[in-house]
């Protein structure tokens, strides 16, 4: 077991993100085809760099977007009832605490990212 890791933030403001973040990972796996459909949240704690790093993967279709950065764009949704307003609030949210945030594809799927320093 490994002793916790604590950044200087917002509980309520980091709850927003991950929820953020796990609703569209289930969002976009809503239109795949039959079979198996994952959500995984990792955390790591990085002692070298002293960050802690967050990564939510989903087994959906992947970001649609050749440059997965735009997806933080005001706006940009890919959803018919989105907004476009959750990741750039996600994005303004990680950066308020020193943070990155970014996403990218794996296989097939979107994996979105936050690194916060501990």
């Amino acid at each position: 077991m490994y002793p916790p890791t604590h950044c200087q933030c917002d509980p309520i403001h980091l709850q927003q993100v991950m929820i953020n973040l796990a609703m569209n990972g289930m969002d976009a796996m809503d239109d795949c085809e039959a079979g198996p459909r994952n959500l995984k949240i990792r955390t790591l704690h990085d002692t070298v760099s002293g960050t802690a790093e967050v990564t939510v993967a989903d087994s959906g279709k992947g970001i649609p977007e050749k440059n997965p950065a735009s997806v933080f764009g005001a706006f940009f949704t890919t959803k018919p009832q989105g907004t476009g307003l959750g990741l750039p609030i996600a994005r303004t949210i990680i950066q308020t605490y020193g943070g990155t945030i970014w996403a990218e594809n794996r296989d097939r799927s979107a994996v979105f990212c936050f690194r916060l320093p501990s």
